[in-house]
């Protein structure tokens, strides 16, 4: 009970700490000032959403997929990712844009589970590191290939992403997050071009759909 307390806490702690990093990046785009409390007024559909998401996700996580603390500490990684890629998903949606400081927490809240996971057992440390540079290394080459075959039309910050998310949860899981992710985008997008609403060369922000991608893959594993 105290560690599921403990993952609520921080599912709450992380949604407050990133309104402020979400209401700054957009008025550095749109060239305001917004402080906290206007950010709070401003922005608060997105608060609302976040808070249900990112607490309906922790709890769901702790009702069904730890037995130990090395399983409540995986809990707390996979909740802080996806609060991390919701973030990445709203900025992307309102500017299309994906930051690298964002980018750079994904990486870092999985290199603190890998040194916790290799402490913990030091003897597996090939079988916690080696997964992920595998992720990293598919990640990276599958949107390198993508993002030269399209001509930018795969932006760099979504080969980032998805390569920093195959870092975290290895070949399987990239392999996963990128189908889970790219049939939706690619329905949504024939279906604008069928409604004129988009052409094949408009950008697109795939954020959104790495998330829901992300999601699928952490409900249904």
């Amino acid at each position: 009970m105290l560690l599921k307390c403990i993952v609520i806490i921080i599912a709450i702690a992380s949604v407050i700490l990133m309104i402020p990093q979400y209401a700054a990046f957009v008025s550095e785009k749109n060239e305001e000032k917004t402080g906290f409390k206007e950010a709070i007024v401003k922005y608060k559909r997105f608060i609302i959403v976040a808070a249900i998401g990112c607490i309906g996700f922790a709890v769901y996580s702790c009702l069904l997929h730890y037995e130990s603390w090395m399983g409540a500490v995986l809990v707390v990684h996979n909740q802080l990712l996806w609060n991390i890629c919701f973030l990445i998903a709203a900025i992307d949606f309102k500017v299309k844009k994906i930051p690298n400081r964002t980018v750079i927490a994904i990486l870092l809240v999985h290199t603190a589970y890998l040194i916790v996971r290799v402490c913990a057992n030091p003897g597996q440390w090939k079988e916690a590191v080696f997964p992920s540079l595998i992720g990293l290394l598919a990640g990276t080459l599958f949107m390198a290939v993508c993002f030269a075959v399209s001509r930018g039309g795969v932006g760099g910050g979504d080969l980032k992403l998805y390569s920093s998310l195959g870092y975290c949860y290895g070949l399987v899981g990239i392999v996963a997050i990128l189908l889970y992710s790219l049939l939706p985008a690619i329905i949504v997008g024939v279906a604008l071009m069928v409604m004129k609403k988009a052409k094949f060369k408009t950008m697109m922000p795939m954020a959104p759909f790495i998330l829901l991608g992300l999601t699928l893959y952490l409900v249904l594993r």
